[in-house]
């Protein structure tokens, strides 16, 4: 049984949820609040997996609300309903908030939104690793690229193609942005993928209410992650997009499928990020467990309860992000878990990430997982593997979406 708080002060929208709701009781345990000061002396004898607040009501907003529900409870997921008439008062919100509802909400994206929520508890068993991700506003950035997208904000007139560029060498960034614009608040009514179709949709006055008014990003220190060698991981994850999306095109694969295996080679070491930031006591002693000879994501099981893979792909999977990125996320280290049949945006990172280890003479390859033959064997695949190598030995560079 999942706990939800549903906060509105409008109580004709409360009494229609209600209704609406009934039949779902016996799988969801509802609770509903006119005010935010009610909502939390709701929380202050119970926890919740589920906060759905309204953004404007009297006394305590809806952000300031979700603000206090991420420091008191932070395993919570926490959504927000806001009219678009509200949009600076909802910057507020970028942060605390996991995703974004258009108000007025139909009832069919809210319980979508709510069930696509409760069917990602499954991707992390341990709930303490659970709180700390769902506790995640945003992701830092590496500090060139954050200080010269503020410096270009900060322009008379700054540039959408700059700004598409800087966002899209950097996964902390464009998984942030990508947060903002899949929600239905914007009114996009698209699935994005593109951190540089992103930077255009919400446009630069959007950016700087983000950025430089609720400072919605920071950046890295890098003195602090020397272990972690975090700007190789940039480089990396740029390096295995551009490969995916090489494989995609060799398999004949539409454009869209190709940003989607773009985008999910930007960000299946998501999950890094979050562990060397979040964690990062707990992840020297998962690179410390590596020397015996052990493999990264069994290590990281071993020592945190959950691998990269999973923990990257549970935080994009709350902040709305594609399915079919966050599956391919999940997977990419464990093909034989997917859903899905034949060439995917999974397969394409699994090679893309095996191919980049290889061809820059990784010193730390061994500690990943091989190419998983068995699997592509299964699939008709394994014949396709050397025409991938050749494809992305031809890659130019790093591309960006």
């Amino acid at each position: 049984m999942k706990n939800i708080l549903f906060v509105d002060d409008d109580e004709q929208f409360l009494d229609g949820l209600k209704v609406l709701l009934h039949r779902r009781r016996k799988q969801w345990d509802m609770y509903f609040a006119g005010n935010a000061h009610e909502a939390l002396d709701i929380m202050s004898s119970q926890e919740f997996d589920i906060v759905v607040a309204d953004m404007r009501m009297p006394g305590m907003s809806g952000a300031d609300l979700l603000a206090e529900v991420q420091r008191l409870q932070p395993g919570a997921v926490r959504i927000i309903l806001s009219g678009y008439s509200e949009l600076r008062a909802s910057f507020k919100a970028a942060k605390p908030a996991h995703q974004f509802l258009s108000k007025p909400c139909r009832f069919e994206d809210l319980v979508g939104t709510i069930e696509r929520v409760i069917r990602l508890q499954r991707v992390l068993s341990d709930p303490g690793v659970r709180q700390t991700v769902s506790g995640i506003g945003s992701l830092p950035a590496l500090p060139e690229a954050y200080i010269r997208i503020l410096d270009e904000l900060r322009k008379p007139e700054p540039s959408i193609q700059v700004l598409g560029d800087l966002v899209s060498q950097d996964v902390g960034i464009s998984a942030t942005l990508l947060k903002l614009v899949n929600s239905s608040f914007f009114g996009f009514f698209q699935n994005v993928t593109s951190p540089r179709r992103a930077v255009t949709l919400l446009g630069t006055e959007t950016l700087k209410g983000l950025l430089l008014g609720a400072h919605l990003l920071a950046g890295l220190d890098l003195s602090q992650f020397t272990p972690f060698a975090l700007e190789r991981l940039w480089d990396h994850s740029l390096r295995v997009a551009s490969f995916a999306r090489r494989i995609a095109e060799a398999e004949g694969a539409g454009r869209a499928e190709q940003e989607d295996c773009w985008c999910a080679g930007l960000l299946h070491d998501t999950g890094k990020l979050i562990l060397a930031t979040e964690c990062r006591a707990d992840y020297v002693r998962v690179l410390d467990a590596t020397l015996g000879g052990k493999l990264l994501v069994e290590a990281e099981r071993e020592v945190v309860g959950s691998s990269h893979a999973e923990i990257g792909a549970f935080l994009l999977g709350l902040w709305g992000v594609s399915e079919s990125v966050v599956e391919a996320v999940y997977d990419h280290h464990s093909l034989e878990r997917s859903e899905y049949s034949g060439f995917h945006p999974a397969v394409a990172v699994h090679v893309a990430d095996r191919i980049e280890h290889q061809q820059i003479g990784d010193a730390d390859s061994g500690l990943y997982p091989p190419l998983d033959l068995d699997w592509l064997r299964s699939q008709g695949l394994a014949e396709r593997v050397e025409a991938w190598i050749e494809a992305c030995r031809e890659t130019p560079g790093e591309e960006s979406s």
